[in-house]
């Protein structure tokens, strides 16, 4: 008999600027900023502290697209060498704080934890 194991709570914090297309309003792009989380006092009456996901200055962006991205986009994106990836905050959270020994014992083995 399998039991179901919930996942842990987790508090998540950030602020947030995001930008529209002009042309496109479903294009849009995001930069996370000051990310962090928390698996204790999840009440929101207890304030957004919490612990940095994110290394200082750091941030992240996203890129929501409809269909194919507007060749300037690719254009500028390659220029810079931004290129795509996945990424959870609470996935980040869970691997490096709530499961480490999990994540270095994945690692060793030459796995992967993914969120």
């Amino acid at each position: 008999m399998q039991f179901y194991q919930p996942k842990p709570m987790v508090y998540l914090a950030y602020e947030r600027i995001a930008f529209y297309g002009k042309e496109n309003p479903e294009l849009r792009v995001t930069f996370d900023m000051n990310i962090r989380a928390r698996e204790y006092n999840l009440d929101l009456s207890q304030g957004s502290m919490g612990t940095p996901i994110l290394e200082k200055g750091e941030f992240l962006m996203e890129v929501k697209i409809p269909g194919a991205m507007p060749v300037w986009m690719s254009e500028l994106f390659s220029e810079l060498e931004i290129f795509p990836t996945s990424y959870s905050k609470y996935g980040t959270y869970y691997k490096e704080y709530i499961m480490p020994e999990q994540n270095d014992r994945h690692e060793m083995e030459g796995g992967q934890i993914c969120a």
